[in-house]
């Protein structure tokens, strides 16, 4: 029976996640002074505030993006009916027509990356 090798932390393949150091957000989120006195006993400034910042904004731009997403399907589910009932899907077309043109105007791609159909 054939077993599993050790881990070995020094494994060439494991160097850069031992180079950059994650933290938990939540944790963060919840206990920003303890975050901000760890760094401090280490040298390093305290980034709490900041690290939140960039996470709220992350956060928001996470929720437009699925918002965004669930008006494409309905959209798309819409148009599907529309075309099953032998009904005109020009409008329907036009509306996402016109929420690409406002993704654009925005300054968004007209595709996220990673992302499936249209």
């Amino acid at each position: 029976m054939m077993g599993f090798a050790p881990f070995n932390p020094s494994y060439s393949a494991f160097e850069p996640f031992r180079r950059t150091p994650m933290h938990d957000l939540r944790w963060i989120r919840e206990n920003p002074d303890a975050f901000d006195r760890g760094l401090l006993r280490r040298g390093l400034p305290a980034r709490a505030e900041e690290v939140l910042a960039i996470d709220r904004q992350w956060r928001a731009l996470e929720t437009e993006a699925q918002e965004s997403q669930a008006t494409r399907n309905r959209l798309s589910r819409e148009i599907g009916a529309a075309k099953s009932r032998g009904e005109p899907i020009d409008e329907l077309i036009r509306s996402i027509d016109v929420r690409k043109e406002d993704r654009r105007a925005a300054g968004e791609p007209a595709q996220p990356a990673g992302a499936r159909g249209a």
